[in-house]
């Protein structure tokens, strides 16, 4: 093995695109194409000139704004490999929703290929190589989605599933931060700031999360299943709390979600949030990205709903009757509101 220190790597990125993304008119092109030569400085000895050696190579494609546009739709006009990617994410929408790129949108990354020469493995130089990446041309990427399977080689066929090869090549993905989604695809959640292995994703339940998002959802409309209104009694309002009670959730979970929009997200609500600093506080609050951010945004909705029925002379017991709030919730967030 041929030691190279990852701060002595050079990345060279080649890409060429037509003028603008423009996923209607011209989806075949709009994905981002780099190819990227990989290069080193390379010592013999510490008192030796670095020698420049090629090392390896990668291919990413950047999905510009892929929560904005029909990602199956798009990937599918480009080939099948990138079709393939789009078909699991719709398979599960969670990823899109979890790694924020549907509320604060940014790009998606597709790890194409990355093959470092042989006589350069086992230093995880690929690591270095996806973190360059990351914090370069995918500097807007919070969601990077691989298929880790080996290339197969001139004349070979692909390593079945459950292979050594395969298996390996998963845990050394997972050493970096990725997870498991289907079969072979993986995803990573983060921006480049978080760095390679800085997630946990151990704990983390795509299921759970959808519940409390209904839950959450619910809660910020609660009086509209309490009164039993539908859309058209409600005025226009799709009833989500209506919603949930169809998901079979009761409404004392209803209202305990309720509890999630009034209570701890209260005090860090914050209009400018992004998605790093959104992450960082979920972290703390030992929350996901989803939960965090939807718990903030409907604790903002409810502060401005609070506000605005205590300038029209509401009491808390009236303001919990129309939220479907807990009163004693209500009370802590007009103290609250009176402060400041």
């Amino acid at each position: 093995m041929i030691e190279v220190e990852p701060e002595y790597l050079y990345l060279s990125y080649r890409m060429t695109y037509r003028r603008k993304p423009d996923a209607v008119n011209f989806p075949e092109d709009y994905p981002m194409t780099w190819e990227v030569d990989v290069s080193a400085d390379v010592f013999e000895d510490d008192d030796s000139d670095g020698q420049e050696m090629e090392i390896g190579r990668a291919v990413v494609h950047v999905i510009p704004a892929a929560g904005d546009i029909d990602l199956l739709e798009t990937l599918d006009a480009v080939d099948q490999e990138a079709a393939g990617f789009a078909e699991v994410l719709e398979l599960h929408p969670q990823v899109l929703e979890e790694s924020g790129l549907g509320f604060f949108g940014g790009d998606l990354m597709i790890l194409s290929t990355l093959e470092i020469k042989p006589g350069f493995r086992g230093q995880k130089l690929g690591h270095a190589v996806l973190e360059s990446i990351h914090a370069t041309v995918g500097r807007n990427c919070p969601l990077i989605i691989l298929r880790a399977s080996p290339l197969p080689g001139s004349g070979r066929e692909e390593p079945p599933a459950g292979s050594p090869a395969k298996t390996a090549l998963q845990g050394y993905w997972e050493e970096y931060g990725f997870a498991l989604l289907d079969g072979d695809y993986m995803v990573y959640y983060g921006h480049p700031e978080d760095g390679p292995g800085d997630l946990d994703h151990e704990d983390e339940d795509p299921g759970r999360e959808r519940e409390l998002v209904i839950l959450a959802e619910a809660a910020q409309h609660g009086y509209w299943a309490e009164q039993g209104m539908d859309q058209a009694d409600g005025g226009g309002d799709p009833g989500p709390g209506l919603a949930a009670r169809s998901e079979g959730y009761s409404q004392a979970e209803v209202e305990a979600a309720a509890a999630i929009a009034a209570t701890s997200p209260v005090g860090a609500a914050d209009p400018g949030w992004t998605l790093p600093g959104a992450r960082a506080r979920a972290r703390e609050a030992g929350m996901t990205v989803t939960e965090w951010t939807t718990a903030n945004r409907l604790a903002r909705d409810f502060l401005e709903t609070v506000a605005t029925l205590d300038s029209e002379g509401k009491t808390a017991a009236e303001i919990a009757q129309v939220t479907g709030v807990a009163q004693p919730d209500v009370e802590k967030v007009l103290t609250g509101l009176k402060k400041t």
